[in-house]
């Protein structure tokens, strides 16, 4: 009887990250631009992540709703990123914009973690660029972060 070797870190932190995430290793592949077998290979440490094209990881990374840096933080390789001091994603104008005008309404708006949600946001997807777009990414931020009720 062979036993296999135990799965590699990177391949365990990216099996609990999709696993946190509830997507399909073919959900994942998908955003990657990978076949579901090369990735569940990369996954299972069948196929080293550390040696992959760069634009494979950088899909990897997109597929796991991380930066790279995250990515290199969670699986402990160095994929050559320096964090800086300071890891919030750059604030777009239009936030900026939609923040002082939509704070009133919505003092959660104010909150750095609510803030840095959004920003991911616009970092997958570079299209909220405008006052509405921003609007409809957190008319979503509230669908899939409902406030509790009160008794």
């Amino acid at each position: 009887m062979t036993t296999r070797p135990p799965r590699p870190l990177y391949a365990t932190a990216m099996a609990r990250r999709r696993a946190e995430l509830d997507l399909s290793q073919e959900e994942v592949s998908g955003v990657a631009g990978l076949s579901q077998s090369t990735y569940s290979d990369i996954e299972n440490g069948k196929k080293p992540l550390i040696q992959r094209p760069y634009t494979e990881v950088l899909g990897i990374a997109r597929g796991l709703q991380w930066t790279l840096i995250e990515l290199q933080q969670e699986t402990g390789l160095d994929l050559g990123q320096v964090a800086r001091e300071d890891t919030r994603p750059p604030t777009h104008p239009s936030f900026k914009k939609f923040i002082a005008k939509m704070s009133d309404e919505y003092p959660e708006l104010e909150d750095p973690a609510v803030q840095a949600k959004l920003q991911k946001m616009y970092f997958f997807d570079h299209r909220l660029d405008n006052f509405n777009a921003w609007m409809k990414a957190f008319e979503l931020y509230l669908a899939l972060n409902p406030k509790p009720r009160a008794n």
